[in-house]
């Protein structure tokens, strides 16, 4: 029937006598019929009928009645194969439906393998690992990356043993400290939704429940919002929620306002979630937060290193050591004017400068240069016997009273031992501490220019092979 009617309209197009009332000649299709187009003032002259009309109302698409039996017939076959298709279509949804349990297991099961197909194609292509989870909060990242970032990456190392539950991080700007804490908490994601972290074998991270991050600048307009006050509710909301099994991660904490005020905020920000929180990662530019966490017990300082020969950050991560932010320095490398630098630099007052000096790192020294700082003896940083070269000025100024810091220590672990501390006890208050310096003999408990002189048993004592202290084993 389509074939018969296609050559009638197709004569019907041709025929001098009935061209002249066509638009144009050609055969179309309206509502499933063929017709052709015909010129509004020639309706008259062409019998047949009418299923649409042009937008402009020139044309009107008529259905001559010489094809309109055969139209028909074609409507009435389609209607039938359609009937057709749909009588087949219900007989195999019958069919399928009496498999539906099984079909359904097998849709199932090839959906998870094809998201272990698209795992370990992920881990493949980051040059990933397994990584084990812990439930007593220990992070120990070996040669970690940031999963986003492409080309070459400086890995870090990061180990946070169960009670140090604090870690704040220092450093220049574009160093690294916002990345390190963004590849802590994306891995730690990770890890927790069964993917390889980018990361060497060997590393581990705890089971967190919550993952809280205060990161960049969240300053709006519209809802009046300045730097400080962005940052703010966001860590509002987070101390509202975060719990024992919370990693928290903010970025420069206290920033914003008055530094005074704000490095005063940041500690009691950190005092609050080291009470209550399982670990808490912070960057900050402030002195102050430096030397607060440097003695207190369950924080731990880290820094991104700087390289100030070639005013480039290297990068990596330094456990156990403040950082500098060498803001003149970068900024002269950014092309400020130098009498601006030193102007600026003048400023500065013989403390200011002195705390800037003492609690930074002001160029790059390898990890094993401090195996002699009794800070990262305790937390177990360094092998014994490294190498003391490129020792910091903090460092020297730590080991210039260390005979007297060994007594000192010695007093402190007699007294722990006596009270028979355990691994699995709380550790000592920071009250307790307090009362066991003040306790100890004058000598001891002040800063003499020289060391009081061992006595015999003394050395026997220090002769004999020790122990090293671990990672986060009590003093």
């Amino acid at each position: 029937y389509e074939q018969q009617i296609q050559d009638n309209l197709e004569n019907f197009i041709r025929n001098p006598n009935t061209a002249k009332f066509l638009q144009e000649p050609i055969v179309t299709m309206r509502a499933g019929r063929f017709v052709v187009p015909v010129r509004q003032e020639c309706r008259s002259s062409v019998a047949g009928l009418v299923h649409d009309v042009s937008s402009s109302g020139a044309t009107l698409f008529v259905e001559p009645l010489a094809v309109m039996q055969a139209n028909n017939e074609l409507a009435r076959l389609h209607a039938e194969e359609e009937e057709e298709i749909a009588a087949i279509l219900r007989a195999l949804s019958v069919l399928v439906g009496s498999h539906a349990e099984e079909l359904a297991y097998t849709l199932h099961s090839l959906a998870q393998l094809d998201f272990i197909q698209a795992k370990a194609r992920l881990s493949a292509e980051m040059r990933a690992s397994a990584c084990q989870l812990n439930d007593n909060g220990q992070i120990n990242l070996k040669q970690a990356r940031h999963p986003l970032i492409k080309g070459a990456v400086v890995p870090i190392d990061l180990r946070l043993e169960p009670r140090l539950k604090v870690m704040v991080i220092t450093g220049p700007n574009t160093g690294g400290k916002t990345v390190t804490l963004k590849t802590v908490g994306l891995l730690t994601l990770m890890a927790e939704a069964g993917l390889h972290i980018p990361a060497e074998p060997g590393s581990t991270l705890g089971f967190f429940k919550q993952v809280f991050a205060d990161i960049g600048d969240e300053q709006s307009i519209e809802q009046s919002l300045s730097t400080f006050s962005a940052h703010m509710s966001n860590i509002v909301n987070i101390l509202h929620h975060a719990g024992a099994d919370s990693l928290v991660l903010l970025d420069e904490l206290g920033s914003g306002t008055d530094p005074t005020e704000g490095a005063a905020l940041a500690m009691s920000i950190l005092e609050y979630l080291h009470r209550g929180c399982g670990k808490t990662l912070a960057t900050t530019h402030y002195s102050e937060l430096k030397s607060f966490v440097y003695n207190k017990q369950g924080y731990i300082n880290a820094s991104v290193e700087f390289d100030v020969e070639t005013l480039q950050p290297t990068y990596r991560l330094l456990m156990g050591i403040p950082g500098k932010s060498n803001a003149f320095q970068i900024a002269q490398k950014l092309g400020l004017q130098p009498e601006i630098v030193q102007r600026a630099n003048s400023f500065l007052t013989a403390d200011e400068q002195q705390v800037a000096d003492e609690f930074g790192v002001a160029a790059p020294m390898p990890v094993t240069s401090f195996a002699a700082d009794p800070y990262a003896q305790q937390h177990g940083l360094t092998p014994e016997g490294a190498s003391l070269e490129g020792m910091s000025d903090l460092q020297k100024a730590m080991l210039k009273n260390s005979e007297t810091m060994e007594l000192k220590l010695n007093v402190l672990n007699s007294t722990v031992e006596i009270q028979k501390v355990r691994e699995d006890e709380p550790p000592v208050s920071d009250e307790a501490v307090d009362r066991i310096l003040a306790s100890m003999p004058k000598e001891y408990s002040e800063e003499p220019q020289r060391a009081p002189e061992r006595s015999q048993t003394e050395s026997a004592a220090e002769a004999a092979p020790q122990r090293p202290v671990s990672h986060g084993e009590p003093v």
